[in-house]
């Protein structure tokens, strides 16, 4: 899913870009950096954004501008946290543009619907299933990792064809005749694809995800928290 191309307004380009580079420093400025002077930590982040990267590239073409792809930033966003999952977004974005998939001027539009909505959803359906729901492995997976990553790209995609609506890109008649539609779709291939790979990191390599603990998860010995 590309989020925006040269045909929105210039003026929306740079709008979206300016406050894409607020919420950034604001990522940057609250990102756990010590967990990456541990070197197998930040080569675990490393791996995450090529891995991301590919998956960005790997895309399906249904209208000029709207590309369907896996987003995989519930995995980021459950992994590293909100803040850095901010970081690893625009990581990867830097290199789709210097791969010549999507141009500079939209970084910004796409650095909101690929990777502020998405973190943003799957971290408040964390805070409310910790809080609402009963603390263990199951609930983790099925409504943190799979629930929340279908939710992510269908909020994302809806974001985007939000943005493409009113900039003027496409009519809301092409919109639901071409792209709409197809957005139920990648629900389940994102929820997958999120779900099984987090299924197996908290089961053989905990330590790699940040949102989950095994003694609150597992043995309910810690106080119920919110997403940190």
């Amino acid at each position: 899913m590309e989020s925006a191309t040269e045909w929105l307004p210039s003026g929306l380009q740079w709008a979206f870009g300016l406050a894409a580079l607020l919420v950034l420093g604001g990522a940057a400025r609250m990102a756990p950096w010590d967990r990456l002077q541990d070197s197998r930590q930040l080569h675990v982040f490393l791996g995450a954004c090529v891995t991301v990267l590919v998956l960005w590239n790997m895309r399906a073409g249904v209208m000029p501008g709207l590309d369907f792809h896996i987003l995989g930033v519930t995995a980021l966003s459950l992994m590293f946290g909100p803040a850095l999952a901010m970081i690893a977004v625009a990581v990867v974005l830097a290199g789709t543009a210097i791969n010549g998939a999507v141009a500079w001027s939209t970084l910004g539009v796409s650095f909101w619907a690929l990777g502020v909505v998405p973190v943003l959803t799957t971290r408040l359906l964390l805070h409310a299933a910790q809080r609402l729901l009963p603390a263990n492995y199951f609930i983790y997976v099925f409504v943190n990792a799979f629930f929340a990553a279908g939710a992510s790209t269908v909020l994302a995609n809806l974001a985007l064809a939000a943005i493409m609506l009113g900039g003027g890109v496409y009519d809301l008649a092409q919109l639901n005749y071409l792209f709409l539609p197809y957005i139920p779709m990648m629900f389940f291939g994102e929820a997958f694809l999120n779900g099984i790979l987090l299924a197996i990191f908290v089961a053989y390599r905990p330590s790699w995800v940040e949102s989950f603990s095994d003694a609150f998860y597992l043995y309910g010995k810690s106080p119920r928290q919110g997403p940190h």
